[in-house]
């Protein structure tokens, strides 16, 4: 793959000599700098890109998704809020400043970016995961939990999405329902040894120690260190 990122370069190189006030073969470039994760090069071939289409949505974007790899998520929040303000009827941007605002601990702000965008795209499943995970940030995990029960209705062959409202359910002491969430998320994925574990450690709280060594067993056997210490602790 870098082999043809260098050839892409080489023909790149040869284009914007010939052609160095063409925006596009810088943005091209970019792509290729950012694909070598040679993000420097990709952020000076972006500006060069500016230069001649100063408001190109897409390289504003790309710029801001650039930072946003460096972590320089403040200088990736002044080039999305660029974008957004030059194309407000572009929703999906809302949804990627909803995750740099949590990214920045801005949760108030996540959460009416990623509130606001759903009430168009009322179906994402990324988005409400997104939402969750904001919430549980705050460590609200009721509200988490309404995000949750959507993704659930959304995608309901996706363990990830049983997991959220699983661990959710846990940190809300509602035990039982985390059980049963984690349960379905094994019959998705039989093979994830951390919903063994969480599993396990819910059903400890639970008092039924003997399906705790059950899923700490089974945890341990797929390679989990944790669930070693806790089936020694619990079932030895």
């Amino acid at each position: 793959q870098n082999k043809s990122y260098k050839e892409a370069k080489v023909l790149l190189n040869t284009a914007l000599a010939e052609n160095p006030r063409d925006g596009k073969l810088w943005a091209l470039q970019a792509t290729v700098n950012t694909g070598i994760n040679d993000y420097k090069a990709s952020l000076e071939d972006y500006d060069n890109a500016l230069k001649y289409d100063k408001d190109n949505r897409e390289y504003l974007v790309d710029r801001a998704e650039v930072l946003i790899r460096m972590k320089e998520f403040n200088d990736a929040l002044k080039w999305l809020n660029r974008a957004i303000y030059l194309y407000p009827d572009q929703l999906k941007l809302y949804n990627k400043r909803s995750i740099l605002y949590r990214e920045l601990g801005n949760y108030p702000k996540a959460i009416k970016d990623i509130q606001f965008y759903l009430n168009y795209y009322y179906e994402d499943e990324e988005a409400w995961h997104q939402c969750g995970m904001v919430y549980v940030d705050q460590n609200k995990y009721l509200s988490a939990l309404e995000c949750f029960n959507r993704i659930v209705e959304i995608n309901p062959g996706n363990p990830r999405n049983f997991i959220a409202r699983a661990d959710a359910y846990l940190k809300t002491r509602t035990y039982k329902y985390a059980i049963n969430d984690y349960s379905m998320a094994l019959d998705l994925d039989p093979g994830n040894y951390q919903t063994y574990l969480n599993r396990g450690i819910a059903n400890v709280l639970t008092g039924n120690f003997k399906a705790a060594c059950y899923d700490f067993d089974r945890s341990r056997k797929l390679g989990n260190r944790e669930a070693e210490i806790k089936y020694n602790k619990y079932c030895q």
